[in-house]
């Protein structure tokens, strides 16, 4: 016999897939489903639920490493960011996971954040890695453990390198 597991696919959020394993085996009594927190974590589509900050945003169809498109982060300087257009609402005390691929020219540098907002929309804490491009696809992670009181998380991926730079972004990932 087959069991059945239906799960929404974390890296493409309009698709479903059906997973048959006949033993189960190794997934014991309980089977964790993921659930991706971004609305569009690949750029499928266009740009929705995404703003920039001194950069101008566009799907790319070129550069991409899921699917059929990423999107493209062009910017002028230091400091040009794009981020989700709106915090996402979480709960407190909790870990969560933003993970994602970013593609820079060698030597370019981003920082990838996760601001904690309290529900009056207070900045608490910022955690963040740094990425220095080679020109490849990079996995990068950032985890945070919400205070009692942060009940919004806003992912940020931003320019650090002076002057102009290029830089995708594609299947963003973020999970408690």
């Amino acid at each position: 016999t087959y069991k059945t597991v239906t799960y929404t696919n974390p890296l493409d959020s309009d698709a479903t897939n059906l997973v048959q394993n006949p033993t189960m085996e190794g997934a014991g009594s309980d089977v964790t489903v993921r659930t991706n927190l971004i609305t569009n974590p690949n750029f499928e589509g266009d740009t929705t639920g995404w703003s920039a900050t001194g950069a101008t945003i566009t799907k790319n169809t070129s550069e991409k490493v899921v699917g059929g498109a990423s999107l493209s982060v062009a910017c002028t300087a230091s400091g040009n960011l794009v981020k989700t257009a709106s915090k996402i609402s979480v709960s407190s005390s909790m870990t969560y996971t933003l993970s994602a691929f970013v593609k820079a020219a060698s030597g370019k540098t981003l920082d990838i954040k996760m601001n904690e907002y309290s529900s009056s929309d207070v900045l608490g804490q910022t955690v963040l890695t740094s990425v220095t491009g080679n020109g490849s696809w990079q996995r990068v992670t950032v985890e945070v453990t919400t205070s009692g009181t942060g009940v919004k998380l806003e992912p940020v991926f931003e320019n650090t390198t002076a002057g102009a730079n290029t830089f995708y972004v594609d299947a963003v990932l973020l999970e408690n």
